[in-house]
């Protein structure tokens, strides 16, 4: 989400070197890199999600809550186009965590905490806010009655209590996930990097991160059942909590950790050195994934509740698809491909760029078309329907980025110092080249 749709993204990559042990501290952190594919997935996956809404708000994806019976035809694609926000999840652990994990494999200093939140809330909030002032004063103002209703939202609450989503902004639950994410995150790095640590040589710390990281994701998906079970009712508020979805952003740490390693010369798994090889075999991969989940051996393809087996499985195919689509995108050395042409691509790098607005705004167009042309839910043209979300969340995107999050950006030196030197991007066949001065938020 906000996160990742930075103005440029710089992370720690760490300094090439061997497996030898790392016992002494480097006096210099490791060059930073701006992995320029990573930018045009994030358009991707906006675009997904946006794709995803229409098609439920148009009645292509069926809902008894709606009483929508859904479009055979279109509603597998549909539905499983919300895979977008598991490649977000991913791409925040994978993003976010880099520069932690190679201080912890390195013996560098780790990012300071206030710096990090602070450049986090200056890349979520403003826009964020703009966003919820509209929704609760042109689409929510009926369901307000008091103070904390309006509180709530603006600080990312709205998760902690049942059926209080408001209207224009329903998605950003899903944001107030990651900023709890975001919070944990030099806690989770902190006890890690001691335990890993302990290790003599890098491969063996690198190791113990990856058992840490599978312990989480076998602890989140014990949660996914938690929430599932049927005494739990429909759609619970503890579904929308981080617990549920660490699964993704710990397979994102997964691959930080591996692309760290194979930075630093390291061996440590071997499939994620193959998938850097060949970036269009794993995204044949993820489309094989993804045309299975749109078959019967994915869930029902409605936003129904699901059952704990549906919800599990709904998960591991969500995982494989947003793990081949990102993992061959983190390679400091990419090879050259058509993914890599693709998604580098001025349209598309356009789109990462204002991926954040197209998530914050595409909820309140759809909200809008429907408070303000007084219809019932799910009657629209589909195609029409996108095409008008489309355009709209565009605009107000590309106003938002111009206009609200680039200016925020620029207050990072504000509390911290921004880094001096500039980032090497990684540039599908080409030499290193000095990136824009823009440093991760």
């Amino acid at each position: 989400m906000g996160e990742e749709n930075d103005l440029g993204r710089r992370e720690y990559t760490g300094k090439p070197g061997d497996t030898a042990p790392v016992g002494h501290a480097q006096s210099a952190g490791p060059p930073r890199r701006f992995f320029r594919s990573v930018e045009g997935m994030r358009g991707i996956a906006a675009l997904m999600i946006l794709l995803y809404h229409v098609g439920v708000y148009s009645g292509q994806v069926g809902s008894s809550m709606w009483n929508q019976s859904g479009n055979t035809l279109g509603a597998a694609v549909l539905a499983n186009a919300e895979a977008g926000l598991p490649i977000f999840f991913l791409l925040s652990g994978m993003l976010l965590y880099r520069p932690f994990v190679t201080a912890t494999l390195t013996d560098t200093a780790p990012p300071a905490p206030r710096p990090y939140l602070w450049r986090r809330a200056l890349r979520i909030l403003p826009a964020f806010w703009v966003l919820a002032v509209a929704s609760l004063l042109l689409l929510a103002r009926p369901t307000l009655h008091g103070v904390w209703d309006v509180v709530r939202p603006l600080l990312l609450l709205h998760i902690y209590q049942q059926d209080v989503l408001p209207a224009g902004m329903g998605q950003t639950w899903s944001l107030a996930v990651e900023v709890s994410f975001y919070a944990l995150l030099p806690l989770f790095s902190f006890a890690c990097t001691r335990w890993a640590r302990r290790a003599g040589d890098t491969a063996a710390r690198a190791r113990r991160v990856l058992w840490v990281l599978l312990t989480v994701a076998v602890l989140s998906a014990g949660w996914t059942v938690l929430s599932h079970l049927p005494r739990m009712g429909d759609y619970p508020f503890i579904y929308l909590w981080l617990p549920e979805y660490l699964t993704y952003f710990a397979a994102g740490m997964a691959v930080a950790t591996l692309s760290v390693c194979l930075q630093l010369g390291v061996r440590v798994w071997e499939p994620y050195r193959w998938l850097m090889a060949h970036p269009g075999t794993s995204w044949l991969l993820a489309a094989a994934a993804f045309v299975c989940a749109c078959t019967p051996l994915g869930t029902p393809h409605t936003i129904d509740y699901p059952s704990v087996p549906q919800a599990l499985l709904t998960k591991l195919w969500f995982l494989l698809i947003s793990a081949l689509l990102v993992a061959p995108l983190t390679a400091t050395a990419a090879p050259r491909s058509p993914v890599h042409t693709f998604l580098g691509s001025r349209p598309v790098q356009f789109c990462g760029r204002i991926s954040y607005g197209v998530f914050l705004w595409h909820l309140f167009v759809l909200d809008g078309y429907y408070a303000w042309n007084h219809t019932p839910q799910g009657t629209a043209d589909f195609v029409p329907l996108l095409g008008l979300v489309l355009v709209a969340s565009l605009a107000a995107a590309t106003f938002s980025f111009y206009a609200v999050e680039r200016p925020a950006m620029r207050l990072r030196p504000r509390l911290g110092r921004a880094p001096v030197t500039r980032s090497t991007p990684v540039v599908p066949g080409t030499a290193p080249a000095a990136a824009p001065a823009n440093e991760p938020g």
